[in-house]
Protein backbone atom coordinates (compact mmCIF):
# COMPACT_ATOMS: atom_id res chain seq x y z
CA UNK A 1 0.00 0.00 0.00
CA UNK A 2 1.70 3.47 -1.24
CA UNK A 3 0.68 6.20 1.51
CA UNK A 4 0.22 8.81 -0.99
CA UNK A 5 0.27 11.96 1.54
CA UNK A 6 2.67 11.06 3.87
CA UNK A 7 6.33 9.22 4.68
CA UNK A 8 6.88 5.79 3.29
CA UNK A 9 9.03 3.79 5.78
CA UNK A 10 10.21 0.29 4.55
CA UNK A 11 12.58 -1.88 6.28
CA UNK A 12 15.19 -4.67 4.97
CA UNK A 13 16.66 -8.08 7.24
CA UNK A 14 19.04 -10.24 6.23
CA UNK A 15 19.50 -12.97 6.76
CA UNK A 16 16.11 -14.03 6.82
CA UNK A 17 16.88 -17.81 7.41
CA UNK A 18 18.54 -19.34 10.66
CA UNK A 19 22.08 -20.69 10.77
CA UNK A 20 20.90 -23.96 10.14
CA UNK A 21 19.03 -23.09 7.22
CA UNK A 22 15.14 -23.08 8.12
CA UNK A 23 12.87 -20.24 7.27
CA UNK A 24 12.04 -17.94 9.90
CA UNK A 25 8.77 -17.47 11.06
CA UNK A 26 6.32 -14.28 12.04
CA UNK A 27 8.61 -11.94 10.76
CA UNK A 28 8.13 -8.56 12.27
CA UNK A 29 10.06 -6.21 10.31
CA UNK A 30 10.51 -3.75 13.63
CA UNK A 31 12.54 -6.39 15.48
CA UNK A 32 15.55 -7.50 14.77
CA UNK A 33 17.93 -10.10 16.28
CA UNK A 34 21.68 -10.15 15.91
CA UNK A 35 23.01 -13.71 15.39
CA UNK A 36 25.63 -14.64 17.77
CA UNK A 37 27.48 -16.07 15.24
CA UNK A 38 28.76 -13.57 12.27
CA UNK A 39 31.15 -15.63 10.55
CA UNK A 40 32.15 -14.25 6.99
CA UNK A 41 31.63 -17.38 4.92
CA UNK A 42 28.02 -18.17 6.44
CA UNK A 43 24.91 -16.09 5.81
CA UNK A 44 24.74 -14.98 9.50
CA UNK A 45 26.53 -11.77 8.67
CA UNK A 46 23.36 -8.93 9.91
CA UNK A 47 22.33 -6.32 8.34
CA UNK A 48 19.25 -4.30 9.45
CA UNK A 49 18.10 -1.59 7.26
CA UNK A 50 15.59 1.28 6.82
CA UNK A 51 14.31 3.52 4.33
CA UNK A 52 11.40 6.07 3.90
CA UNK A 53 10.34 7.78 0.64
CA UNK A 54 7.01 10.79 0.63
CA UNK A 55 7.53 11.08 -3.42
CA UNK A 56 5.48 9.82 -5.67
CA UNK A 57 6.75 6.76 -8.07
CA UNK A 58 8.13 7.42 -11.16
CA UNK A 59 6.90 4.70 -13.85
CA UNK A 60 5.79 1.84 -11.47
CA UNK A 61 9.33 1.78 -9.50
CA UNK A 62 10.55 3.60 -6.43
CA UNK A 63 14.61 4.85 -5.73
CA UNK A 64 14.96 4.88 -1.99
CA UNK A 65 18.11 5.10 -0.14
CA UNK A 66 18.86 2.46 2.82
CA UNK A 67 20.57 3.48 5.97
CA UNK A 68 21.66 0.82 8.80
CA UNK A 69 20.01 1.02 11.97
CA UNK A 70 22.94 -0.88 13.32
CA UNK A 71 26.55 -0.21 13.96
CA UNK A 72 29.50 -1.71 12.62
CA UNK A 73 32.40 -2.66 14.83
CA UNK A 74 36.37 -3.62 13.36
CA UNK A 75 38.96 -4.47 16.45
CA UNK A 76 42.71 -4.34 15.07
CA UNK A 77 45.33 -6.03 16.87
CA UNK A 78 48.45 -4.02 16.45
CA UNK A 79 50.99 -6.32 18.25
CA UNK A 80 54.62 -5.72 16.72
CA UNK A 81 56.01 -3.80 19.93
CA UNK A 82 53.29 -4.06 22.66
CA UNK A 83 54.27 -6.71 25.78
CA UNK A 84 51.81 -8.62 27.84
CA UNK A 85 52.86 -7.75 31.42
CA UNK A 86 56.14 -6.76 30.25
CA UNK A 87 56.23 -9.63 28.14
CA UNK A 88 57.06 -9.38 24.18
CA UNK A 89 53.51 -10.65 22.16
CA UNK A 90 53.95 -12.80 20.17
CA UNK A 91 50.78 -13.69 18.43
CA UNK A 92 47.23 -12.62 19.37
CA UNK A 93 43.54 -13.46 17.90
CA UNK A 94 39.98 -11.61 18.10
CA UNK A 95 36.64 -13.32 17.79
CA UNK A 96 34.09 -11.61 19.98
CA UNK A 97 32.77 -8.86 19.92
CA UNK A 98 30.51 -7.13 22.64
CA UNK A 99 27.20 -5.86 21.48
CA UNK A 100 24.40 -4.37 24.35
CA UNK A 101 21.57 -6.32 23.01
CA UNK A 102 20.89 -9.26 21.18
CA UNK A 103 17.01 -8.09 20.66
CA UNK A 104 16.31 -5.12 18.93
CA UNK A 105 13.02 -2.81 17.93
CA UNK A 106 13.10 0.19 16.12
CA UNK A 107 10.93 2.71 17.39
CA UNK A 108 9.83 5.43 16.24
CA UNK A 109 9.48 8.69 18.47
CA UNK A 110 6.52 11.82 17.75
CA UNK A 111 9.85 13.23 15.62
CA UNK A 112 10.31 10.97 13.00
CA UNK A 113 13.42 9.65 14.62
CA UNK A 114 14.40 6.21 15.47
CA UNK A 115 15.82 4.99 18.46
CA UNK A 116 17.02 1.04 18.86
CA UNK A 117 15.82 -0.44 22.28
CA UNK A 118 16.04 -3.97 23.60
CA UNK A 119 12.76 -5.65 23.29
CA UNK A 120 13.61 -8.95 24.85
CA UNK A 121 16.89 -8.74 27.16
CA UNK A 122 19.10 -11.72 28.11
CA UNK A 123 19.06 -11.93 31.70
CA UNK A 124 22.26 -13.92 32.34
CA UNK A 125 24.03 -10.79 30.99
CA UNK A 126 25.21 -7.37 31.86
CA UNK A 127 25.76 -4.70 29.79
CA UNK A 128 28.75 -5.04 27.65
CA UNK A 129 28.11 -8.89 28.82
CA UNK A 130 26.84 -10.15 25.63
CA UNK A 131 29.41 -10.91 22.82
CA UNK A 132 29.31 -12.39 19.26
CA UNK A 133 31.51 -14.93 17.43
CA UNK A 134 33.39 -13.56 14.55
CA UNK A 135 36.42 -15.21 12.21
CA UNK A 136 39.56 -13.64 13.22
CA UNK A 137 42.01 -12.70 10.15
CA UNK A 138 45.91 -13.03 11.08
CA UNK A 139 47.93 -10.72 9.34
CA UNK A 140 51.55 -12.57 10.55
CA UNK A 141 53.73 -10.48 7.99
CA UNK A 142 52.73 -7.23 9.65
CA UNK A 143 51.91 -8.84 13.04
CA UNK A 144 48.29 -7.94 12.90
CA UNK A 145 44.83 -9.40 13.97
CA UNK A 146 41.77 -8.38 13.08
CA UNK A 147 37.79 -9.33 13.55
CA UNK A 148 34.28 -7.18 12.45
CA UNK A 149 31.04 -7.25 13.72
CA UNK A 150 27.54 -6.16 13.49
CA UNK A 151 26.54 -4.59 16.62
CA UNK A 152 23.73 -2.77 18.60
CA UNK A 153 24.04 1.21 18.44
CA UNK A 154 25.03 2.42 22.45
CA UNK A 155 26.79 2.93 25.16
CA UNK A 156 29.56 0.93 25.72
CA UNK A 157 32.58 0.05 27.82
CA UNK A 158 34.01 -2.56 27.00
CA UNK A 159 34.51 -3.68 22.87
CA UNK A 160 35.95 -7.33 22.31
CA UNK A 161 37.73 -10.45 24.17
CA UNK A 162 40.85 -11.03 22.89
CA UNK A 163 43.46 -13.52 22.98
CA UNK A 164 47.48 -12.67 23.69
CA UNK A 165 49.88 -15.15 23.84
CA UNK A 166 53.31 -14.63 25.01
CA UNK A 167 55.22 -18.17 23.61
CA UNK A 168 52.79 -20.51 24.21
CA UNK A 169 51.00 -18.64 27.52
CA UNK A 170 47.35 -17.91 26.33
CA UNK A 171 45.58 -14.75 28.46
CA UNK A 172 42.12 -13.37 27.49
CA UNK A 173 42.18 -9.85 27.68
CA UNK A 174 39.28 -7.76 27.73
CA UNK A 175 39.50 -4.72 24.93
CA UNK A 176 38.45 -1.49 26.73
CA UNK A 177 37.26 1.99 25.76
CA UNK A 178 38.32 4.11 29.24
CA UNK A 179 36.12 6.76 28.95
CA UNK A 180 33.05 4.98 27.44
CA UNK A 181 32.09 5.59 23.81
CA UNK A 182 28.14 6.00 22.46
CA UNK A 183 28.21 3.65 18.97
CA UNK A 184 25.87 5.08 16.30
CA UNK A 185 23.90 3.78 13.68
CA UNK A 186 25.11 3.49 10.50
CA UNK A 187 28.56 4.07 11.54
CA UNK A 188 31.79 1.70 10.96
CA UNK A 189 34.19 2.15 13.75
CA UNK A 190 37.99 0.69 13.70
CA UNK A 191 39.46 0.23 17.70
CA UNK A 192 42.87 -0.62 17.00
CA UNK A 193 45.11 -1.40 20.06
CA UNK A 194 48.92 -0.96 19.68
CA UNK A 195 49.61 0.09 23.26
CA UNK A 196 51.10 -2.62 26.00
CA UNK A 197 48.67 -4.26 28.39
CA UNK A 198 48.30 -6.02 31.74
CA UNK A 199 47.19 -9.94 32.17
CA UNK A 200 43.25 -8.78 32.71
CA UNK A 201 42.50 -5.51 30.77
CA UNK A 202 43.71 -3.41 27.81
CA UNK A 203 42.75 0.04 26.95
CA UNK A 204 42.03 1.25 23.23
CA UNK A 205 43.75 4.78 22.66
CA UNK A 206 41.64 5.56 19.73
CA UNK A 207 38.62 4.71 17.43
CA UNK A 208 39.04 6.02 14.05
CA UNK A 209 34.92 6.73 12.58
CA UNK A 210 33.68 6.29 8.92
CA UNK A 211 30.15 6.16 7.63
CA UNK A 212 29.35 2.85 6.82
CA UNK A 213 28.65 2.37 3.11
CA UNK A 214 29.36 -1.31 2.77
CA UNK A 215 28.82 -2.49 -1.54
CA UNK A 216 31.41 -0.21 -3.41
CA UNK A 217 30.08 3.28 -2.32
CA UNK A 218 32.45 5.81 -1.82
CA UNK A 219 33.38 5.99 1.99
CA UNK A 220 33.05 9.40 3.86
CA UNK A 221 36.15 10.04 6.31
CA UNK A 222 35.42 11.38 9.56
CA UNK A 223 38.81 12.69 11.76
CA UNK A 224 39.83 10.14 14.21
CA UNK A 225 37.66 10.32 17.28
CA UNK A 226 40.03 11.59 20.29
CA UNK A 227 39.37 8.88 23.21
CA UNK A 228 40.24 10.81 26.17
CA UNK A 229 41.03 8.21 28.93
CA UNK A 230 39.62 9.09 31.72
CA UNK A 231 40.35 7.73 35.22
CA UNK A 232 37.28 5.32 35.20
CA UNK A 233 36.20 3.06 37.80
CA UNK A 234 34.05 0.41 37.18
CA UNK A 235 32.95 -2.84 39.14
CA UNK A 236 31.19 -5.80 39.62
CA UNK A 237 28.71 -4.68 42.47
CA UNK A 238 26.89 -1.59 43.27
CA UNK A 239 29.37 0.62 44.86
CA UNK A 240 29.16 4.29 46.85
CA UNK A 241 31.90 6.50 45.44
CA UNK A 242 33.04 9.46 48.03
CA UNK A 243 35.75 11.61 47.95
CA UNK A 244 36.97 13.68 51.08
CA UNK A 245 39.46 16.02 52.18
CA UNK A 246 42.23 15.78 54.56
CA UNK A 247 43.30 18.95 56.42
CA UNK A 248 46.62 18.95 58.28
CA UNK A 249 47.37 22.91 58.31
CA UNK A 250 45.06 25.05 56.07
CA UNK A 251 41.28 24.79 54.88
CA UNK A 252 42.10 22.88 52.13
CA UNK A 253 39.59 22.44 49.27
CA UNK A 254 38.90 20.19 46.13
CA UNK A 255 38.45 21.89 42.75
CA UNK A 256 38.01 21.36 39.16
CA UNK A 257 37.19 18.25 39.43
CA UNK A 258 34.13 16.57 38.16
CA UNK A 259 32.49 13.08 37.79
CA UNK A 260 29.91 11.18 35.48
CA UNK A 261 27.95 8.01 36.35
CA UNK A 262 27.59 5.49 33.22
CA UNK A 263 28.25 8.34 30.70
CA UNK A 264 25.83 10.43 31.94
CA UNK A 265 25.99 14.25 32.93
CA UNK A 266 29.39 15.61 34.36
CA UNK A 267 28.42 16.54 37.92
CA UNK A 268 31.10 19.19 40.03
CA UNK A 269 32.35 17.52 43.23
CA UNK A 270 32.06 19.79 45.75
CA UNK A 271 35.05 21.69 47.67
CA UNK A 272 34.61 20.42 50.59
CA UNK A 273 34.11 16.65 49.61
CA UNK A 274 30.68 14.22 48.77
CA UNK A 275 29.39 13.57 52.21
CA UNK A 276 26.93 11.27 50.80
CA UNK A 277 28.22 8.79 48.14
CA UNK A 278 26.94 8.25 44.63
CA UNK A 279 26.50 4.94 43.15
CA UNK A 280 28.23 2.93 40.67
CA UNK A 281 28.90 -0.40 39.07
CA UNK A 282 26.47 -3.56 38.35
CA UNK A 283 23.53 -2.12 36.60
CA UNK A 284 24.82 1.34 37.43
CA UNK A 285 27.38 1.19 35.01
CA UNK A 286 30.87 3.18 35.53
CA UNK A 287 32.24 6.18 37.11
CA UNK A 288 34.38 8.93 35.42
CA UNK A 289 36.53 11.65 37.16
CA UNK A 290 37.77 14.73 34.96
CA UNK A 291 39.48 17.58 36.03
CA UNK A 292 41.24 21.09 35.78
CA UNK A 293 43.75 21.38 38.28
CA UNK A 294 47.25 21.35 37.78
CA UNK A 295 48.25 20.60 41.95
CA UNK A 296 45.91 17.42 40.93
CA UNK A 297 44.16 16.40 44.32
CA UNK A 298 46.74 17.73 46.84
CA UNK A 299 49.34 20.78 47.90
CA UNK A 300 52.87 20.41 48.78
CA UNK A 301 51.81 21.29 53.17
CA UNK A 302 49.85 17.72 53.46
CA UNK A 303 46.68 18.60 52.46
CA UNK A 304 44.87 16.09 50.25
CA UNK A 305 41.53 14.43 48.82
CA UNK A 306 40.91 10.46 49.58
CA UNK A 307 38.86 8.45 47.48
CA UNK A 308 36.68 5.68 49.14
CA UNK A 309 34.41 3.00 48.37
CA UNK A 310 30.82 1.68 49.82
CA UNK A 311 29.60 -1.26 50.08
CA UNK A 312 27.21 -3.91 51.69
CA UNK A 313 29.04 -6.82 49.87
CA UNK A 314 32.35 -8.00 50.55
CA UNK A 315 32.51 -9.39 46.66
CA UNK A 316 33.03 -5.97 45.82
CA UNK A 317 35.99 -5.35 43.68
CA UNK A 318 36.73 -2.06 41.81
CA UNK A 319 38.54 -1.34 38.55
CA UNK A 320 40.44 1.32 37.76
CA UNK A 321 41.51 2.66 34.29
CA UNK A 322 42.68 6.00 32.42
CA UNK A 323 45.38 8.10 32.93
CA UNK A 324 45.76 10.38 35.97
CA UNK A 325 46.88 13.31 34.21
CA UNK A 326 42.74 13.63 32.96
CA UNK A 327 42.54 14.98 36.38
CA UNK A 328 44.88 17.82 35.88
CA UNK A 329 43.55 19.02 32.49
CA UNK A 330 41.58 16.14 30.37
CA UNK A 331 41.54 18.41 27.14
CA UNK A 332 45.25 18.69 27.01
CA UNK A 333 46.25 15.82 29.61
CA UNK A 334 49.30 14.57 26.87
CA UNK A 335 50.78 17.67 27.16
CA UNK A 336 50.13 18.69 30.40
CA UNK A 337 52.72 20.68 33.27
CA UNK A 338 52.81 17.63 35.41
CA UNK A 339 55.87 19.24 38.20
CA UNK A 340 53.44 20.50 40.60
CA UNK A 341 50.83 17.42 40.25
CA UNK A 342 50.54 15.57 43.64
CA UNK A 343 48.17 12.70 44.22
CA UNK A 344 49.03 11.98 47.25
CA UNK A 345 46.93 9.24 49.33
CA UNK A 346 44.58 9.25 46.58
CA UNK A 347 43.42 5.96 47.33
CA UNK A 348 44.53 5.38 50.90
CA UNK A 349 42.77 2.29 52.29
CA UNK A 350 40.88 1.55 49.35
CA UNK A 351 40.70 -2.10 49.95
CA UNK A 352 38.21 -3.22 46.93
CA UNK A 353 40.26 -1.20 44.32
CA UNK A 354 42.27 -3.85 42.09
CA UNK A 355 43.79 -2.03 39.58
CA UNK A 356 45.29 1.61 39.34
CA UNK A 357 44.98 4.19 36.44
CA UNK A 358 48.39 5.12 34.44
CA UNK A 359 50.96 7.04 35.40
CA UNK A 360 52.57 7.92 32.96
CA UNK A 361 54.27 11.40 34.04
CA UNK A 362 58.13 11.78 33.39
CA UNK A 363 58.33 15.30 35.36
CA UNK A 364 57.23 14.53 39.14
CA UNK A 365 56.83 16.37 42.32
CA UNK A 366 58.23 16.12 45.32
CA UNK A 367 55.50 13.97 47.49
CA UNK A 368 54.08 13.28 44.13
CA UNK A 369 52.86 9.79 44.97
CA UNK A 370 53.29 9.40 48.29
CA UNK A 371 51.09 7.02 49.92
CA UNK A 372 48.65 6.89 46.82
CA UNK A 373 47.85 3.20 46.98
CA UNK A 374 48.35 2.39 50.55
CA UNK A 375 46.73 -0.30 52.09
CA UNK A 376 44.66 -1.37 48.80
CA UNK A 377 44.60 -4.78 49.82
CA UNK A 378 43.02 -6.11 46.75
CA UNK A 379 45.68 -4.17 44.14
CA UNK A 380 47.03 -7.16 42.38
CA UNK A 381 49.01 -4.65 39.36
CA UNK A 382 50.86 -1.54 39.77
CA UNK A 383 51.11 0.83 37.18
CA UNK A 384 54.46 1.16 35.03
CA UNK A 385 56.56 4.09 36.84
CA UNK A 386 58.44 5.79 33.46
CA UNK A 387 60.05 8.59 34.97
CA UNK A 388 64.00 8.34 35.15
CA UNK A 389 64.47 11.49 37.17
CA UNK A 390 62.61 11.47 40.71
CA UNK A 391 61.60 13.81 43.40
CA UNK A 392 61.61 13.90 47.27
CA UNK A 393 59.43 10.95 48.58
CA UNK A 394 57.87 10.61 45.33
CA UNK A 395 57.39 7.11 45.67
CA UNK A 396 57.72 6.76 49.20
CA UNK A 397 55.16 4.24 50.70
CA UNK A 398 53.12 4.18 47.26
CA UNK A 399 52.59 0.53 48.10
CA UNK A 400 53.10 -0.24 51.42
CA UNK A 401 50.46 -2.84 52.85
CA UNK A 402 49.19 -3.52 48.97
CA UNK A 403 49.09 -7.53 50.34
CA UNK A 404 47.76 -8.95 46.91
CA UNK A 405 50.51 -7.00 44.55
CA UNK A 406 52.47 -9.71 43.28
CA UNK A 407 54.60 -8.03 40.49
CA UNK A 408 56.63 -4.77 41.24
CA UNK A 409 56.46 -1.72 38.54
CA UNK A 410 59.99 -1.34 36.50
CA UNK A 411 62.06 1.03 38.36
CA UNK A 412 64.05 3.04 35.18
CA UNK A 413 65.79 5.90 37.15
CA UNK A 414 69.36 5.66 37.15
CA UNK A 415 69.85 8.47 39.63
CA UNK A 416 68.77 9.59 43.18
CA UNK A 417 70.95 12.78 43.42
CA UNK A 418 68.71 15.08 45.31
CA UNK A 419 65.94 12.37 45.90
CA UNK A 420 65.51 11.95 50.08
CA UNK A 421 63.36 9.34 50.68
CA UNK A 422 62.16 8.27 46.97
CA UNK A 423 61.42 4.90 47.29
CA UNK A 424 61.61 4.95 51.07
CA UNK A 425 59.05 1.98 52.27
CA UNK A 426 57.35 1.39 48.67
CA UNK A 427 56.68 -2.14 48.71
CA UNK A 428 56.66 -2.16 52.54
CA UNK A 429 54.63 -5.05 53.49
CA UNK A 430 53.59 -5.90 50.16
CA UNK A 431 53.36 -10.04 51.54
CA UNK A 432 52.73 -11.60 48.13
CA UNK A 433 55.46 -9.83 46.53
CA UNK A 434 57.85 -13.03 45.38
CA UNK A 435 60.50 -10.27 42.64
CA UNK A 436 62.19 -7.46 43.23
CA UNK A 437 62.74 -4.97 40.58
CA UNK A 438 66.18 -3.85 39.31
CA UNK A 439 67.08 -0.68 40.63
CA UNK A 440 69.49 1.01 38.21
CA UNK A 441 70.44 3.66 39.96
CA UNK A 442 74.22 4.45 40.48
CA UNK A 443 73.86 7.71 43.03
CA UNK A 444 72.00 7.53 46.00
CA UNK A 445 70.59 10.17 48.03
CA UNK A 446 69.77 10.08 52.10
CA UNK A 447 67.01 7.25 53.08
CA UNK A 448 66.10 6.50 49.33
CA UNK A 449 65.58 2.53 49.95
CA UNK A 450 65.08 2.67 53.44
CA UNK A 451 62.44 -0.44 54.44
CA UNK A 452 61.31 -0.48 50.51
CA UNK A 453 60.77 -4.46 51.06
CA UNK A 454 60.80 -4.30 54.93
CA UNK A 455 58.10 -6.83 55.48
CA UNK A 456 57.67 -8.77 52.11
CA UNK A 457 57.43 -12.25 53.59
CA UNK A 458 57.40 -14.14 50.30
CA UNK A 459 60.50 -12.05 48.25
CA UNK A 460 62.98 -14.53 47.34
CA UNK A 461 65.50 -12.58 45.06
CA UNK A 462 66.67 -9.10 45.94
CA UNK A 463 68.04 -6.98 43.55
CA UNK A 464 71.91 -5.76 42.59
CA UNK A 465 72.81 -3.28 44.70
CA UNK A 466 74.82 -1.05 41.80
CA UNK A 467 75.62 2.15 43.46
CA UNK A 468 78.45 3.91 44.88
CA UNK A 469 79.03 6.31 46.86
CA UNK A 470 76.82 5.36 49.45
CA UNK A 471 74.49 7.74 51.28
CA UNK A 472 73.22 7.87 54.85
CA UNK A 473 70.35 5.91 55.71
CA UNK A 474 70.41 4.83 52.48
CA UNK A 475 69.80 0.68 52.71
CA UNK A 476 68.33 0.88 56.76
CA UNK A 477 65.91 -1.81 56.80
CA UNK A 478 65.58 -2.41 53.54
CA UNK A 479 64.78 -5.99 53.78
CA UNK A 480 63.87 -6.46 57.43
CA UNK A 481 61.52 -9.35 58.06
CA UNK A 482 61.85 -10.50 54.61
CA UNK A 483 61.53 -14.14 56.16
CA UNK A 484 62.00 -16.04 52.57
CA UNK A 485 65.44 -14.52 51.78
CA UNK A 486 68.29 -17.24 51.96
CA UNK A 487 70.80 -15.01 49.95
CA UNK A 488 71.15 -11.54 50.39
CA UNK A 489 72.23 -8.87 47.17
CA UNK A 490 76.13 -8.24 47.17
CA UNK A 491 77.34 -5.35 48.81
CA UNK A 492 80.22 -3.68 46.77
CA UNK A 493 80.42 -0.84 48.33
CA UNK A 494 83.99 0.26 49.82
CA UNK A 495 83.28 3.20 51.94
CA UNK A 496 79.68 2.62 54.48
CA UNK A 497 78.16 5.80 55.17
CA UNK A 498 76.24 6.75 58.69
CA UNK A 499 73.38 4.18 58.80
CA UNK A 500 73.90 2.81 55.49
CA UNK A 501 73.11 -1.05 56.50
CA UNK A 502 71.56 -0.19 59.05
CA UNK A 503 68.37 -3.11 60.40
CA UNK A 504 69.14 -3.83 56.94
CA UNK A 505 68.70 -7.67 56.94
CA UNK A 506 66.96 -7.65 60.48
CA UNK A 507 64.75 -10.55 61.20
CA UNK A 508 65.46 -12.40 57.65
CA UNK A 509 65.06 -15.59 59.16
CA UNK A 510 66.09 -17.99 56.13
CA UNK A 511 69.28 -15.97 55.24
CA UNK A 512 71.93 -18.05 54.51
CA UNK A 513 74.51 -16.29 52.90
CA UNK A 514 75.88 -12.59 53.26
CA UNK A 515 78.70 -10.99 51.15
CA UNK A 516 80.00 -7.35 52.47
CA UNK A 517 83.08 -6.21 51.08
CA UNK A 518 83.37 -2.77 52.61
CA UNK A 519 87.21 -1.60 53.89
CA UNK A 520 85.99 1.41 55.45
CA UNK A 521 83.30 0.67 58.39
CA UNK A 522 83.63 3.42 60.84
CA UNK A 523 80.63 5.52 59.55
CA UNK A 524 78.22 6.03 62.59
CA UNK A 525 76.24 2.96 63.20
CA UNK A 526 76.58 2.03 59.62
CA UNK A 527 76.15 -1.53 60.62
CA UNK A 528 74.27 -1.90 63.65
CA UNK A 529 71.74 -4.34 63.96
CA UNK A 530 72.47 -5.05 60.45
CA UNK A 531 71.75 -9.14 60.41
CA UNK A 532 70.08 -9.16 64.20
CA UNK A 533 67.53 -12.23 64.38
CA UNK A 534 68.99 -13.53 60.72
CA UNK A 535 69.66 -16.93 59.67
CA UNK A 536 68.20 -17.96 62.82
CA UNK A 537 65.60 -20.40 61.26
CA UNK A 538 65.69 -23.88 62.77
CA UNK A 539 65.77 -24.82 59.07
CA UNK A 540 69.28 -23.61 58.71
CA UNK A 541 71.97 -25.42 59.35
CA UNK A 542 74.61 -23.15 58.35
CA UNK A 543 75.55 -19.13 57.44
CA UNK A 544 78.12 -17.80 55.22
CA UNK A 545 79.46 -14.66 55.74
CA UNK A 546 81.94 -13.29 53.17
CA UNK A 547 84.10 -10.46 54.07
CA UNK A 548 86.88 -8.56 52.22
CA UNK A 549 90.00 -9.91 54.48
CA UNK A 550 90.31 -11.15 57.62
CA UNK A 551 91.61 -7.50 59.00
CA UNK A 552 87.85 -6.26 57.76
CA UNK A 553 86.42 -9.35 60.06
CA UNK A 554 87.79 -8.28 63.17
CA UNK A 555 86.50 -4.38 62.46
CA UNK A 556 82.86 -5.74 61.74
CA UNK A 557 82.84 -8.73 64.59
CA UNK A 558 81.35 -6.58 67.81
CA UNK A 559 78.05 -5.58 65.08
CA UNK A 560 78.06 -9.74 64.30
CA UNK A 561 75.18 -11.55 65.98
CA UNK A 562 76.60 -14.59 68.00
CA UNK A 563 75.51 -16.97 64.69
CA UNK A 564 77.40 -15.29 61.79
CA UNK A 565 80.80 -15.17 63.90
CA UNK A 566 83.74 -17.65 63.30
CA UNK A 567 83.14 -20.71 65.76
CA UNK A 568 79.84 -20.36 65.87
CA UNK A 569 78.04 -23.59 64.66
CA UNK A 570 77.66 -23.88 60.94
CA UNK A 571 79.19 -20.36 60.51
CA UNK A 572 81.58 -20.28 57.80
CA UNK A 573 83.50 -17.22 56.71
CA UNK A 574 85.40 -16.50 53.71
CA UNK A 575 87.97 -13.98 52.31
CA UNK A 576 87.24 -11.45 49.05
CA UNK A 577 88.59 -14.24 46.67
CA UNK A 578 86.62 -17.20 48.20
CA UNK A 579 88.93 -18.51 50.64
CA UNK A 580 87.78 -20.15 53.93
CA UNK A 581 89.07 -18.21 56.84
CA UNK A 582 86.94 -19.71 59.76
CA UNK A 583 89.84 -21.59 61.06
CA UNK A 584 92.63 -18.53 60.54
CA UNK A 585 90.23 -16.44 62.84
CA UNK A 586 89.16 -18.94 65.70
CA UNK A 587 93.15 -19.67 66.31
CA UNK A 588 94.02 -16.08 65.80
CA UNK A 589 91.32 -15.51 68.58
CA UNK A 590 92.16 -18.39 71.16
CA UNK A 591 95.62 -17.05 71.04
Amino acid sequence: MWYGSGVNEFQAIYPCKTKNGSVLENIEFNKFMIPGYQYSYSDSIPDWMRATANVARSNGALNLNFEHMLSKVTVVIDYNNITLDDKAVTNASVSKIFTRVQYCEAVTGADGKVTIEAYQKVPRYETDGLYVWTNNTADETNKKASTSAIVAPGAYTNIAKASIFVGSKEEEIVLTVPNGITLEAGKHYTFTLNSSISHDQATISSVNVTDWTDGGNTTVEHPAEKVIPYVTFTSNEEVGFKMTTKNEYSDFIISGLEYSVNNGEWKTIPSKGMSDADTFGGSNGNLRLRGKNLNGTATYDENYATISFTSSKSSAKVACTGDIRTLLDYENYNTVYTKDARFFNLFDGCTQLTSAPELPATDLANYCYYEMFKGCTSLTTAPKLPATTLAKSCYNSMFSGCTSLTRAPQLPATTLANCDYCYSKMFNGCTSLTTAPELKAEELAGYCYTEMFSGCTALTTAPELKAEPLASFCYADMFSGCTALTRAPELKAEILADFCYYDMFSGCTNLESVTMLATGVSAWNCLKNWLDGAGNSKQISSRTLKVNSQTEYGAIKSNLPANWQAGATGAKILDKDGNDITSTITSSSSN
